[in-house]
């Protein structure tokens, strides 16, 4: 089972993004990238102690924005609680 909790900086730190997201950790990594994904809404999944994924919306104008997603290789197992999570959030 999961829980989402609001995304702290922190978060993203911790997940270890699967191999197919490899080239989007370089957008981790930078603070410009980072702070634009902590101005929209943003939840972190975890299952236990452990981030398995996290995802959000940077708002872009009005009734717009750019959704993102970082998953880790264990959120596979665990997609249909993430999609009802998403779906509802959109």
């Amino acid at each position: 089972m999961l829980d989402f909790y609001p995304l702290q900086r922190e978060h993203l730190r911790l997940i270890k993004a699967q191999s197919r997201q490899e080239n989007e950790l370089p957008f981790i990594g930078d603070p410009q990238a980072v702070e634009s994904m902590m101005t929209g809404f943003a939840l972190g999944a975890w299952r236990g102690s452990t981030c398995v994924g996290a995802a959000g919306v940077i708002p872009i104008w009005e009734n717009r924005g750019t959704a993102w997603a970082i998953l880790s290789e264990e959120a596979g197992r665990h997609l249909v609680a993430i999609t009802r999570r998403v779906r509802h959030v959109l």
